[in-house]
């Protein structure tokens, strides 16, 4: 009782725990104490199958019965942990003439676990038999005996009542494939050798199919063939696909074909077309220099009537300035507005031909780009124009704005032409009001910036003109 490995429990009618052995309390981890004298419901942890009701039941049957009964149940240790134990229960008498219970437990925890995984591997194999239409054969020459798997009636398309027959497999191999295959086997059984043959399969139902037979052929510890191992794998839509791919190789090398000549004859062209284009680009070429010729000579032109230009409009300007400071009083009202008309449109013909020196340099500026803030730009712009037309009452709405990295310095000539423009028209309403903002695209790539005024504004259809050289919208 003491020294047994297995778990042994001695039980009253009643359900009350006489006597346990060590292995049973370590088992599940109870003491002695915490079992002996208790009743079975109430010792063992509270799981189903321990409750009074089915614990009077088993004891009921078992000594009723004039044998010992077998049973596997799932018992659990102290801390909640499951053990499969398997018991053998039976009755016997006490030294007092009472009737009392011996069950033997025998943990069958790992045995179990064990045949639910060869279960669960025998399954996936099914599984994957069928996923991977396989199939397999196995053949025991001594007991004549062979076996088919699940995966191979499929593939044959039989029922699996129908007993393995090699006799019946090799009437479903094509004839003219049937000699071969016979040798493949053979030599596999003679050699020993593991085999592989790619054969067709015309099933009862007049359907053809393509297969990948393998196997191998295995001998004892005496040298002789005792086992043959094979595989049969449904190649079928592999083939057809194979077959489709061929005509469309054949298809495509004739497209090829007539490509490739169609290609050569363009190849032909387009060699004809480079020599011409090549004549194009020497002509470009020259065309190129003679217009960077013509630039540099009209650059020079345009600085020199620039400056030629400014030579008698200061002489006119001078003359005119003169005769403000000497001779204005003496001049009737309509002499001193002519007086002042001819000092102000020499100012602003100055102002013109500057504007066209800029243009040009402009035009041959390399570009510096930095990054920046253009806020502080705007503001100090705004400020600027806004002295000098004169207008205090002038107002800046402007919001918050991304940086920029762009050339700082044709930026600011931008701004400073865009907000003079804007103060120039907006000038004679009572609070001019220009607004400086933003607009981004949906996916936020591209930012474009506005400038918004109060003033008498241009019509639409002139607004291609805005940026022309010497065009006016008014």
């Amino acid at each position: 009782f003491k020294l047994s490995p297995a778990g042994i429990v001695v039980l009253d009618e009643e359900g009350t725990i006489l006597n346990v052995n060590s292995s049973f309390c370590k088992l599940l981890s109870y003491e002695p104490a915490e079992l002996i004298g208790k009743k079975v419901w109430e010792a063992l942890y509270p799981v189903a199958g321990t409750e009074k009701e089915m614990v009077l039941n088993s004891i009921h049957d078992i000594l009723q019965s004039d044998k010992p009964l077998q049973k596997e149940v799932v018992n659990y240790d102290k801390k909640g942990t499951p053990y499969y134990l398997h018991l053998h229960e039976t009755s016997f008498e006490l030294e007092n003439g009472k009737k009392a219970i011996l069950s033997i437990s025998i943990d069958v925890t790992r045995e179990k676990a064990f045949l639910d995984e060869l279960e669960q591997q025998a399954r996936r194999l099914k599984e994957a038999q069928n996923i991977g239409r396989l199939g397999s054969w196995e053949l025991f020459w001594n007991e004549r005996k062979l076996t088919w798997s699940e995966g191979l009636y499929n593939i044959l398309e039989l029922d699996p009542s129908v007993k393995p027959d090699y006799g019946l497999f090799q009437k479903l191999i094509h004839p003219d494939d049937l000699q071969t295959a016979r040798q493949v086997l053979k030599d596999s059984v003679r050699e020993g050798k593991s085999f592989k043959y790619i054969h067709r399969l015309r099933l009862k139902n007049g359907k053809m199919k393509w297969v990948i037979e393998r196997g191998k052929s295995f001998r004892n510890d005496r040298g002789d063939i005792v086992r043959t191992h094979g595989t049969v794998h449904d190649i079928t839509r592999l083939k057809e696909v194979e077959d489709q791919l061929k005509e469309l190789n054949e298809k495509l090398e004739e497209k090829v074909r007539d490509r490739t000549a169609r290609l050569k004859k363009k190849q032909q062209d387009l060699s004809r077309l480079l020599t011409e284009m090549q004549q194009v680009q020497q002509k470009l070429r020259c065309s190129n220099q003679s217009l960077q010729n013509l630039n540099h000579e009209l650059e020079a032109f345009s600085y020199s009537v620039s400056h030629d230009l400014k030579a008698p409009l200061r002489a006119i300007h001078g003359f005119s300035s003169i005769l403000k400071e000497d001779y204005y009083h003496k001049l009737d009202e309509a002499g001193q507005t002519l007086v002042d008309d001819i000092v102000a449109e020499t100012r602003r013909m100055g102002e013109i031909i500057d504007a066209l020196l800029l243009l040009s340099r402009t035009g041959r500026k390399n570009l510096n780009y930095v990054e920046f803030d253009p806020e502080p730009l705007v503001r100090s712009v705004f400020s600027e124009q806004q002295k000098h037309f004169n207008l205090p009452r002038a107002r800046l709405e402007m919001t918050a704005m991304p940086t920029l990295l762009a050339d700082y310095s044709l930026v600011k000539q931008l701004v400073t032409n865009l907000l003079s423009n804007a103060l120039k028209y907006s000038s004679k309403e009572p609070v001019p009001v220009v607004e400086f903002g933003f607009l981004t695209d949906e996916n936020g790539d591209e930012v474009v910036f506005y400038v918004k005024d109060n003033g008498v504004g241009f019509d639409e259809s002139s607004s291609a003109k805005m940026f022309d050289a010497f065009s006016r919208l008014h």
